[in-house]
């Protein structure tokens, strides 16, 4: 994960235009995807902008299969909740 400092710092030269996203990326340690994000504004500081408000609940008690991924898990299982959170909403696009 990207410290929300260094997002800062990206969203700060990519706005003066005096670096390529390439110098970028190179001297802050990321990808150049992760530059061209900070740019287009698809990649925040606020890692939670982009999740709509859901309700989470914590795992408790043993360890059981999720039924979605198969993995041993304390329900409810967190990668689960978050890869449906995801989900784009609507029609499918082909």
């Amino acid at each position: 994960m990207i410290k929300n400092e260094v997002i800062k710092q990206i969203q700060f030269y990519v706005r003066q235009g005096r670096m390529s996203q390439r110098k970028i990326a190179t001297f802050w340690g990321v990808s150049r995807g992760t530059v061209q994000a900070v740019a287009n504004g698809k990649r925040t500081d606020n890692v939670l902008s982009s999740v709509k408000t859901a309700i989470w609940v914590a795992p408790s008690g043993k360890p059981k299969r999720c039924c979605y991924c198969g993995s041993w898990v304390k329900m409810p299982c967190l990668a689960c909740q978050l890869s449906m959170e995801q989900q784009p909403v609507g029609p499918a696009q082909e």
